[in-house]
């Protein structure tokens, strides 16, 4: 019989995936077929989370005023843009506003262990979240003076960061934006060898950690007291140089006997000695540096919560698109000749890396190599990232883009293939959530309590009714539903015409989304858990469990030939039977009967109907 059933062959591997999923959700779900089907287990990642902690990194060298103010033209809109959810400005929500938003502002000095380098004093700005206004540029004005609203100690009152609460301060975006301007404007006075990673990650990391830093000091994590545990962490890196995170100081010595090197050539020190800085992989592994786990470890639970955007020296046209994956471009950009350390004489007779990009009378930038592969590191193991050039004209796109990152880690969950409706239009998947300590099911319509897991109430939300990205009326009711995508010949048409989803997801995608007023609970995890056949692609070839619409599809043949039904009730092909005999080694399913052409089909018995 196994030329009949060549499927046979993948049962043990598929019994062993149902109970794995069955044992996860540790409740019954109604199978279609266990045997014959595939199954979804994902974390998702939907709005349960509506406070962002937003962590600028500021290169504040000499070359950084014109970006500074670039910057600061932007601070408004940015500011007004999270606070309304309206991207376009175009009155209408576009993503989940914030509710909660928390700015603070570090800079890429961190000194150089104390070696005499002019501009570089002491730890420099020591990776403490700056509480002043910079000094009043005087040399080249383009920023302007500090807006009125900055004292001479900043956001006033040695106040460390700044927050906003749109329900509370709704009208007062510009000056807030101003308040963060006072401090995010960091001037033009810091070092010259910017440690961009290390001040990223000594300003977040806890004094718990492992991670050590400069003469084993710890992380400032706890002293900066920015992070919260619940929120959306940002960390937005805005420099023209390329990082020089230094795992042993004596690199910045010109007097070094280890690091020999003539005082023309200070500007290269940190490429020419890439054995004196902090690893940027570990065996040709980019997850596994200190900036990529160190980051990660405080948003171990769920890494979408991160999100990693720098503006930097990158070519324009490298600039990835916004549904591209730094992961996959990751090697065409460094391997860009654009991206390669090469040494050039600058003005003053000194070597300097040649620029990969250039911003004309603004400035240009150098290759930033290490901090690509941070971000390639962090992408592979699921935080959100983008990468920005600092030549752009304007910084519009690039905190374009960074706004969009934010919208869908508050937006909701993208699955990675098509389920399957029934006629009812549910699917066959359970989506539960795990609450916040001392938080219960029934505190939330649509829940049901399902267990208890570490002291914790797990819920079961109620399923609402399949809906296609273009309905202007969504499912009402508590609890969440499968959205697909039901626009035809879309992905050529400017983006203006995309549906949410399709912004969100990609083309022909699909995910799972809540009804706007019945949202998990800021700290919930939610978890969803399908057992169902999934749809193919559109040439895969037709087999028992696959999907079918009863609407069209009616009987095929698989490619061993074998007579096949579009069962109606489980929208997949099913083989037919009048007994036993038709089905070993299953059986024949005479006890329930497809209600419109009274058909019955086989079964695996083991696994039920």
């Amino acid at each position: 019989m196994e030329s009949r059933f060549g499927w046979f062959r993948a049962l043990s591997a598929l019994m062993g995936l149902s109970t794995l999923l069955v044992g996860c959700l540790q409740r019954e779900l109604k199978p279609l077929i266990p045997c014959t089907v595939s199954g979804v287990v994902q974390e998702v990642t939907v709005e349960n989370v509506d406070k962002v902690d937003f962590l600028f990194v500021i290169d504040n060298s000499g070359s950084m005023l014109e970006e500074q103010a670039k910057l600061k033209d932007q601070l408004p809109r940015l500011v007004k843009t999270l606070a309304t959810g309206d991207l376009d400005e175009d009155g209408a929500i576009d993503f989940q506003p914030v509710k909660d938003l928390r700015i603070g502002v570090v800079t890429t000095d961190l000194g150089v262990g104390g070696f005499p380098v002019e501009t570089c004093d002491g730890d420099g700005d020591g990776a403490r979240l700056l509480t002043t206004s910079a000094p009043k540029p005087t040399e080249r004005p383009t920023v302007g003076d500090p807006p009125a609203v900055c004292g001479d100690d900043g956001y006033g009152a040695n106040q460390k960061f700044v927050s906003f609460a749109p329900a509370t301060d709704a009208g007062q975006e510009s000056a807030f934006a101003d308040q963060v301007a006072c401090v995010a404007v960091a001037g033009t006075e810091g070092c010259g060898f910017e440690q961009q990673l290390e001040a990223t990650l000594k300003a977040v990391t806890p004094p718990s950690s492992d991670i050590t830093f400069a003469q084993n000091s710890k992380g400032l994590g706890e002293a900066n007291g920015f992070v919260r545990d619940d929120s959306l962490l940002v960390v937005l890196l805005i420099t023209d140089e390329e990082d020089c995170s230094a795992a042993d100081p004596e690199v910045f010595n010109a007097d070094s006997e280890t690091y020999k090197l003539e005082s023309s050539k200070i500007n290269v020190r940190c490429n020419r000695f890439p054995e004196a800085l902090h690893p940027v992989e570990v065996d040709g592994d980019a997850t596994q540096s200190r900036y990529v786990q160190g980051l990660l470890a405080l948003r171990e639970e769920n890494p979408a919560f991160l999100v990693f955007g720098a503006i930097v020296g990158l070519p324009e046209d490298l600039v990835p698109s916004p549904k591209e994956r730094i992961k996959d471009l990751a090697s065409t950009i460094l391997d860009d000749p654009r991206m390669e350390y090469a040494e050039i004489e600058g003005s003053d007779g000194t070597l300097e890396l040649k620029p990969s990009c250039s911003a004309g009378a603004d400035g240009d930038a150098a290759p930033p190599r290490r901090i690509v592969q941070v971000a390639k590191g962090l992408d592979e193991l699921n935080a959100s990232v983008t990468l920005q050039s600092i030549c752009q004209d304007s910084f519009k796109p690039a905190l374009d883009a960074i706004i969009r990152k934010i919208a869908d880690a508050l937006g909701s969950a993208c699955l990675p293939r098509a389920l399957n409706p029934n006629k009812d239009g549910l699917v066959e998947c359970g989506v539960v959530e795990t609450l916040p300590a001392g938080r219960t099911c029934s505190e939330f319509p649509g829940r049901e309590l399902d267990r208890i897991e570490d002291g914790r109430e797990v819920c079961r939300v109620n399923q609402l009714t399949a809906t296609g990205a273009s309905s202007t009326s969504p499912p009402t009711g508590s609890g969440w539903y499968y959205e697909y995508d039901d626009v035809q010949d879309n992905e050529g048409a400017d983006s203006g015409s995309w549906t949410d989803l399709e912004l969100r997801c990609g083309h022909g995608s699909q995910r799972i989304k809540y009804v706007e007023q019945f949202k998990p609970v800021t700290g919930a995890k939610v978890r969803l858990e399908c057992l169902q056949p999934a749809q193919e692609a559109a040439d895969s070839a037709v087999d028992v469990g696959g999907f079918c619409d009863p609407a069209k599809d009616k009987n095929a043949t698989n490619p061993e030939g074998v007579g096949l039904i579009c069962d109606g009730p489980k929208r997949s092909w099913q083989i037919p039977c009048n007994d036993d005999s038709d089905c070993a080694p299953f059986v024949c399913d005479t006890t329930t009967r497809n209600p419109e052409t009274e058909q019955t089909i086989c079964v695996n018995p083991t696994c039920g109907g």
